[in-house]
């Protein structure tokens, strides 16, 4: 009976420590597992969020009669046609900005042969090619026969009308201005130069860039006979416009460290009494005395 107890006491032992050999094994692949998965969830993550930005070349419609587009550079976020002011939409500039096919839109925009060609040539619309004219062959002619001429009577010759000049066309005036694009990162304005009728604030919010509802109103234009005012033309937008429609990179302002100035101790110079040197009183000789021996008595005694 007790070699029964025994072996089954060991048997039960057994059964224990091969359960926690399990459960420390069990253990041990869970922490190798912990090792390993949360390094790659945290490059992953790194990865989906340090994606960089691509930027892509497009044909800006402007609106103006000579010069239609103005090549830019935005991020792809800008003509994915999401946003509110995304280039790649019906409602900006009357869906007339060139875009290339990408990933941010796989058909492009009025990517026909005609906008490849404006694309292909700086965003310049191409000047048609003149049609070649065949030269015609010359016939040989034969010599006519000679006919007596009669001499022509003179007639008197009109007085030639006067020439009227046609007066000359003015060019419409360009006007340089910066451009917002919305790509914070890349590039935020570019300059472009377009009519002044693109810029008087009197067309519609997609072809005229003097509106609020152009780029949500962050063109920077100066002033002039199309706006006295201009757009955006405080300090900051000088600065940009002056600076190729580029942001000025800001200089920190070094404040210097104030030395403290030492306090002065004034010297007290001691009050100096004068001595007063008392005055001296002359003091006057004794009176002389006449003495027991008087010269006239001595005279009339010697008598």
């Amino acid at each position: 009976m007790a070699k029964r107890t025994k072996k089954a006491q060991k048997t039960t032992f057994s059964a224990w420590l091969q359960k926690k050999n399990v459960q420390l094994v069990l253990v041990m692949a869970a922490l190798v597992l912990g090792l390993f998965i949360k390094p790659l969830i945290s490059l992953a993550s790194a990865n989906v969020n340090s994606t960089p930005k691509t930027t892509v070349t497009i044909c800006h419609a402007t609106g103006s009669n000579t010069n239609p587009y103005t090549r830019i550079t935005v991020d792809d976020d800008a003509v994915n046609g999401s946003g509110n002011n995304d280039h790649n939409r019906n409602d900006h500039q009357d869906g007339e900005d060139i875009i290339p096919p990408g990933f941010w839109d796989f058909n492009g925009r009025n990517w026909n042969t005609q906008g490849q060609a404006i694309w292909n040539n700086d965003c310049n619309v191409p000047s048609p090619t003149p049609t070649p004219t065949k030269t015609p062959t010359p016939t040989a002619t034969l010599a006519p026969t000679a006919t007596p001429t009669k001499t022509p009577s003179p007639t008197p010759t009109a007085a030639p009308s006067p020439t009227v000049t046609p007066t000359p066309t003015e060019e419409p005036k360009k006007v340089d201005i910066c451009h917002a694009t919305h790509s914070d990162e890349v590039n935020p304005y570019n300059k472009i130069s377009v009519n002044e009728e693109a810029i008087d604030g009197n067309g519609d919010g997609n072809a005229d860039h003097n509106r609020d509802d152009h780029q949500d109103g962050e063109d920077i234009i100066p002033p002039g006979p199309w706006d006295l005012d201009g757009r955006n033309w405080d300090e900051a937008g000088q600065a940009i416009y002056n600076n190729g429609c580029n942001v000025p990179e800001v200089t920190p302002t070094v404040t210097p460290t104030a030395t403290p100035t030492p306090e002065v101790t004034p010297t007290v110079t001691p009050e100096v009494t004068p001595t007063v040197t008392p005055e001296v009183t002359p003091t006057s000789g004794p009176t002389p005395t006449e003495g027991p021996h008087q010269p006239g008595k001595e005279s009339s005694h010697r008598q």
